[in-house]
């Protein structure tokens, strides 16, 4: 598992156990998504399943979701719609304990991926729940139930097994404009001595390295017409452990600017969903 952040350190990574980025890398992070713009908002979204329609549109849950668990572990989602019936949530808790990566479908259905990003479980677990939403509310409400990662955090905080609520704090619907992402990124981690620097150029095209693993990043970062955020595509190629193989793996995600244009952050998972990884960048 890989991790990556900042000021307090931020979105973690998971399982990659060859590569040296797994214990280098594995900070906590602060608010992942939230930091680039918008916070939780609403009640404490411990409330039960909110009772909306069965089905669901997909492209209509755009944007960043903020929740808190009856004041503790706050979670930030990004929904970004994928196709005409389904959508990518990528979820983080504040206390950058866990990464969630779901797809949100038009039934109502919602399934994919949780990542521990500490060191000590990096293991990906299988989600499978049900979404819904009262889009009409002021600001409009979304509520994940079933969530097995969710489960046991709830019943300790008293409230419904499972429910994660959120309120919608950014529709992102503003078309992301590419120059916002170019520049010279950097996300530290402890002390500052664990560095990772990319640079993006004004098309979108990314390189960078890691100063104390030796891993470099390729790939590109592009604008979304649809909404405020950007397709992430990059590969992560470590040098191997020891005598473990060198290894390369192409993660596939997004990437969110905030206002300033001064903070991003990038999350995103390997094709196979075995690992996942998140880094927040400041200028």
């Amino acid at each position: 598992m890989t991790t990556t952040l900042t000021p307090r350190p931020v979105l973690p990574a998971a399982p990659l156990p060859a590569a040296p980025l797994l214990a280098a890398l594995t900070l906590a992070a602060a608010s992942m998504l939230a930091a680039c713009g918008g916070g939780s908002g609403g009640d404490d979204g411990t409330a039960g399943p909110i009772q909306g329609k069965n089905t669901v549109d997909p492209a209509q849950l755009q944007g960043r979701w903020g929740s808190a668990l009856g004041g503790r572990d706050p979670m930030t989602a990004v929904v970004v719609p994928d196709s005409a019936d389904q959508a990518s949530a990528w979820i983080l808790s504040h206390d950058a304990l866990t990464l969630v990566k779901l797809t949100l479908h038009s039934d109502g259905n919602a399934s994919g991926m949780s990542y521990a990003l500490d060191e000590s479980d990096a293991t990906g677990q299988a989600q499978t729940g049900q979404v819904t939403a009262r889009l009409a509310e002021n600001p409009p409400q979304m509520a994940l139930t079933g969530l097995n990662a969710r489960a046991a955090a709830n019943a300790a905080a008293g409230a419904n097994a499972g429910v994660v609520a959120f309120d919608q704090s950014d529709a992102m619907s503003t078309p992301a404009v590419q120059t916002d992402a170019a520049g010279a990124w950097r996300a530290s981690a402890g002390n500052g001595s664990r560095l990772i620097d990319w640079t993006v150029s004004n098309s979108g095209q990314l390189t960078g390295s890691h100063t104390s693993t030796g891993c470099t990043y390729d790939g590109s970062l592009l604008a979304m017409t649809s909404g405020n955020s950007f397709n992430a595509q990059f590969n992560q190629s470590c040098p191997g452990v020891g005598a473990g193989a060198a290894q390369t793996i192409a993660f596939s995600g997004i990437a969110t600017v905030n206002p300033s244009k001064n903070r991003m952050t990038v999350v995103g998972t390997s094709a196979d969903d075995a690992h996942a990884v998140a880094i927040l960048f400041q200028k």
